[in-house]
Order: C-alpha cells, then sequence, then structure tokens
C-alpha cells in the first residue's frame, strides 16, 4: 500500500502593519468600500441621469454621460482596491 504525499505546511505571515488589526477594523474597511460602489455605481450615475441638462440631451449623449458616470468609479474602486492590496493596506 502507498503512502500518501504530504503536502508541505502552508506558513502564514503577517506584516507589521496586520499585527495590530482588529476585527472591528475590517468591518470597516468593509463598509466603507461597500458604500463607496454603492453610492457611485448606483445612486450618483442615477441621480446624474435626472437632471435637466443630462435628460434633454440626445439619446447617444445620454449614453455615453451614464456610462461613464457608471465606467469611471467602478474601475477607480477596482484599481483603488488593487492598490490598497499591494500596499497591504487592507
Amino acid at each position: 500500500m502507498k503512502q500518501a504525499r504530504r503536502l508541505p505546511k502552508r506558513e502564514f505571515r503577517t506584516t507589521k502593519e496586520q499585527v495590530g488589526r482588529s476585527w472591528w477594523n475590517g468591518y470597516g474597511w468593509a463598509t466603507l468600500i461597500f458604500l463607496y460602489f454603492v453610492i457611485t455605481t448606483t445612486w450618483f450615475p442615477s441621480w446624474l441621469m435626472g437632471q435637466q441638462s443630462v435628460a434633454t440631451a440626445p439619446g447617444w449623449v445620454s449614453d455615453l454621460i451614464g456610462s461613464g458616470a457608471w465606467f469611471v468609479p467602478l474601475a477607480v474602486g477596482l484599481f483603488g482596491m488593487r492598490w490598497l492590496q499591494k500596499t497591504e493596506r487592507i
């Protein structure tokens, strides 16, 4: 009977910055990230599309403004989260 191969133990390393973090700090970051995405990708584009100047613009202009108002904050948020992760802030 063959013995099962043992996998090497995985080491979990913590940086100096992560040692002082608490669960409440993690919940705070999660709440801020959630609120950022909710406000910038749902509320803001909806509010912007309801403005008089955007609502009376031609259809393609209104669509372009709405798409930009949704995509730009989404891209900023995703790249920002990646940067925060790389710099070990979250």
